[in-house]
């Protein structure tokens, strides 16, 4: 019987590394695909925008994830980056 380890190992499978720093601390998560990693971010955005800038000022959907960095790159209050990474 081959354990979910040993076939991760196998194929080399490919993640990709979704880290966010934000004032309440660090959020790290591994997603199958660059699509999904990028989903999150998204989510991230969508969830935090109104909180952090009022709705009043949320952009059109399609702006949504520049402009969220774009403000918080202005505080220096959170960062984002995700890492392609090979689990071997």
């Amino acid at each position: 019987m081959t354990t979910d380890t040993e076939l991760v190992q196998k194929t080399n499978t490919r993640v990709w590394v979704l880290v966010i720093d934000h004032k309440h601390g660090t959020t790290v998560t591994a997603h199958p695909s660059r699509a999904a990693a990028d989903g999150a971010v998204h989510d991230h955005c969508d969830e935090w925008w109104d909180h952090e800038f009022g709705a009043e000022t949320r952009p059109a959907d399609d702006e949504l994830v520049s402009r969220y960095w774009e403000k918080m790159s202005e505080r220096g209050e959170e960062w984002h980056v995700i890492e392609e990474c090979v689990v071997r």
